[in-house]
């Protein structure tokens, strides 16, 4: 039986839990803060697309967030949330 539209595959679920635990296993935040500091350049691109974006168009602040290419099209997405209007 294949899996529902939309529902995550349960290997990206084991895969995430791998390196959550893996993250975990060499230190955790105290490891990745240690690297930070050896490494700015690099933590800063990578921290750079975690957060979003501020974008102002006419005089309006919107925030813009960088992801990964979605696995439905928006008007997929939109008829699954129809409480939710998109501008």
């Amino acid at each position: 039986m294949a899996r529902p539209k939309g529902s995550l595959n349960s290997t990206t679920i084991l895969a995430k839990q791998a390196f959550q635990l893996a993250f975990d296993k060499i230190g955790g935040i105290e490891a990745l803060a240690e690297w930070a500091r050896e490494n700015k350049t690099e933590f800063y691109k990578q921290y750079a697309r975690l957060i979003p974006i501020i974008d102002i168009q006419n005089n309006n602040y919107r925030f813009v967030i960088q992801a990964p290419q979605p696995a439905v099209t928006v008007e997929e997405w939109q008829q699954r949330h129809p409480e939710v209007t998109l501008q």
